[in-house]
């Protein structure tokens, strides 16, 4: 390994490193051993300056099928009634100033 600490080398070392780790034919792990590198040093440099893939995020939306017969119209109703408008008006004037 190189005597030279992991937080001296500038990111540009560092980038240059991983995109030539990326054409390396073996593991990372390999390919620090190879360079002299820190494994330790590489993998956070390589987080920090965003060089790892992101695992794609599963999908927080539910898609939502109808079971209601095709020829059935929906039936849309609330499940507590709305306030009356003009209450409403009053409410929002006064919260609002």
């Amino acid at each position: 390994m190189e005597s030279i600490s992991d937080n001296v080398r500038g990111d540009d070392f560092w980038r240059s490193h991983f995109l030539k780790a990326r054409e390396f034919s073996g593991s990372n792990v390999q390919y620090c051993e190879a360079n002299g590198l820190s494994i330790y040093g590489f993998q956070t440099n390589k987080k920090r300056l965003g060089f790892t893939r992101s695992k794609k995020k599963p999908n927080a939306f539910l898609k939502l099928e109808s079971v209601q017969d095709a020829g059935t119209p929906a039936k849309v109703t609330s499940p507590k009634p709305l306030p009356d408008p003009k209450w409403l008006a009053v409410f929002v004037k006064t919260v609002l100033g």
